[in-house]
């Protein structure tokens, strides 16, 4: 079951680790925090995920079993990456998300923000996963640079869907 943004919010109020800035819209039903990175559901069908510096193995593994919860709750999910402070994603990372095969889940994916190098670096990443994990087969991806040319995509693969 999903759990409520209220008792997220509260369970984060006494923590070092709450939340400094707002998410990223009003209508948000689900919000975690993995170290620095978060990860918001928009329903019906959208999961932002917001990385914040380097993604190590076990927060990968963490976002793997959050994804895994929501797709047994949702029956059709997109993800929206913000790669804006993307840090390191070391050799470790890419393992751990091509073997868990979670990004598979996904019906697209596209991943915004950024400098140029960081978007080169998050496809070269993705592709590098897809190599790896040649058992899952992966959603499309798009890269590009703003929120509003990734929300344009997202438009499109609904669209595609209801076709």
């Amino acid at each position: 079951m999903l759990r409520p943004v209220e008792q997220t919010k509260l369970e984060a109020e006494g923590s070092p680790d709450r939340l400094t800035s707002p998410p990223p819209g009003p209508n948000y039903t689900l919000e975690e925090r993995i170290g620095a990175h978060r990860v918001w559901l928009f329903p019906p069908d959208l999961v932002e995920l917001q990385i914040r510096g380097d993604l190590s193995a076990p927060e990968m593994a963490r976002l793997g079993s959050i994804f895994r919860r929501l797709s047994g709750e949702l029956p059709w999910m997109l993800l929206s990456v913000d790669i804006t402070h993307l840090g390191d994603l070391p050799a470790s990372t890419r393992r751990t998300a091509a073997h868990q095969g979670h990004l598979a889940l996904f019906a697209g994916c596209v991943m915004w923000g950024g400098s140029f190098m960081q978007r080169v670096l998050a496809t070269m990443v993705w592709n590098a996963v897809r190599l790896l994990g040649q058992s899952h087969p992966m959603p499309p991806v798009t890269v590009v640079s703003t929120q509003a040319e990734a929300h344009a995509f997202l438009d499109t693969q609904r669209a595609r869907r209801q076709a």
